[in-house]
């Protein structure tokens, strides 16, 4: 069994990531806002928290593709700019993410 101290501390880096990833949404222009949030709304694991701090800042939850093709390529589009906006934000090297998998630096290479 878990230390219940990390846990709680855990519980609480996750709450404040999700209100400061919410914070920095809530700022983006509402494509991009709709865009984030879609993609965001798929990866995350607790939904019901992320979904309770972007209505908490006041985020549009685009939760159904668009039936319309061009809108639906128009915040296709608008994910890369969010994306990026959302990384100076929240101080995210995204150097570190677009790595292919099988990459390993020169150090660790044999």
């Amino acid at each position: 069994m878990s230390d219940p101290a990390e846990e709680f501390e855990e519980q609480a880096a996750i709450n404040d990531l999700t209100e400061r990833v919410a914070d920095a949404v809530s700022r983006l222009p509402s494509r991009q806002q709709r865009a984030a949030s879609r993609v965001l709304l798929k990866r995350v694991d607790n939904l019901l928290q992320v979904v309770e701090a972007f209505e908490a800042h006041q985020v549009t939850l685009e939760v159904q593709e668009p039936e319309d093709e061009v809108e639906k390529h128009r915040l296709q589009a608008s994910f890369s700019p969010a994306r990026l906006a959302l990384a100076k934000e929240l101080h995210v090297d995204l150097v570190l993410y677009n790595r292919p998998r099988h990459y390993r630096p020169a150090s660790h290479k044999r």
